[in-house]
């Protein structure tokens, strides 16, 4: 009895780990969605418009590649560069420190924009007027944002407009700096964006019982 109930166990044991394994093989970024510039620094990515994305609602672009001759080195997203029905969020590399004009245009069925740029992130230009009509979200993940130029603070062109359109970002801050960035052009309104918590990877502290001081309670160690 005990020796079926641990071949029950082990049974278990290897489904799970089997479907962990293939649900992390799932989440690993697949290169051949993407075709990479090389440029000295950096990585110019675009998608492959010979991949099907034909099954495949959100993309994320990748933050590094590597092409085995000129090393790892960051990715960044200037456009599209497809024309697609399908995908309808788009997750920016976490190097993309500045947002490009047009990047989204040929989106068609575009719903959500993932920006995750632990720095200062930059609006220097019109950036959603020929987006996706559907496009409802603006997802910000950055420490900042500032508009600069004479088109920076009309980056939300077109967006803004949208019924229900919604900047979702970090902190109060970067939610004042928005509204304040986009006075003087396109304003984005108070009612148009949302705080909410980061989600981007939090510092992790590892305590040991060493670390720990402890005194006596009635003669007995807590």
């Amino acid at each position: 009895m005990i020796i079926k109930k641990l071949l029950n166990f082990f049974v278990a044991f290897v489904v799970i780990i089997s479907f962990s394994t293939s649900l992390i093989s799932l989440a690993v970024t697949d290169n051949s969605y993407f075709s990479f510039s090389y440029g000295t620094t950096r990585y110019t990515a675009q998608l492959n418009s010979s991949a099907d994305f034909s099954n495949m609602s959100e993309v994320e672009f990748p933050s590094k590649y590597n092409n085995n001759t000129n090393g790892e080195l960051p990715v960044v997203f200037n456009k599209a560069g497809i024309t697609n029905d399908t995908i309808t969020s788009l997750i920016t590399p976490s190097s993309v420190s500045s947002v490009s004009p047009m990047a989204f245009q040929g989106l068609n069925a575009l719903e959500k924009v993932s920006y995750t740029y632990t720095g200062e992130l930059t609006f220097s230009a019109i950036t959603f007027m020929n987006c996706s009509t559907k496009l409802k979200t603006i997802k910000i993940d950055a420490s900042s944002v500032i508009f600069t130029g004479a088109t920076g603070p009309r980056a939300f062109t077109g967006f803004v407009n949208n019924d229900d359109a919604k900047i979702i970002v970090t902190s109060e801050n970067v939610k004042n700096q928005i509204i304040n960035g986009t006075k003087n052009g396109v304003p984005v309104s108070e009612k148009q964006i949302e705080v909410k918590s980061s989600s981007l990877p939090k510092p992790v502290i590892t305590l040991s019982c060493e670390d720990i001081t402890y005194g006596t309670v009635g003669g007995f160690k807590p």
